[in-house]
């Protein structure tokens, strides 16, 4: 089974994309990138699709996209 990385934010696209993944045989790893950090009715979405999909979401700062020197500001 392969593995796909899904930069997941709980909208139609990234939550279709997650089901046509999965369907296709895929691993799915998703990743929430957060600007602000526990707000409740994100984590109770995310909490939600995890128990859907019974799959843990990783969650990163969004500022963890960017990689390399060249991208910072």
């Amino acid at each position: 089974m392969d593995t796909v990385v899904l930069s997941f934010s709980a909208g139609k696209d990234s939550l279709g994309t997650w089901i046509a993944a999965r369907e296709a045989g895929f691993k799915v790893i998703p990743i929430y990138f957060y600007q602000f950090p526990g707000l409740e009715f994100v984590e109770k979405t995310l909490g939600y699709y995890e128990e859907k999909f019974k799959r843990h979401i990783i969650r990163l700062r969004s500022e963890e996209r960017r990689v390399g020197k060249e991208c910072r500001s």
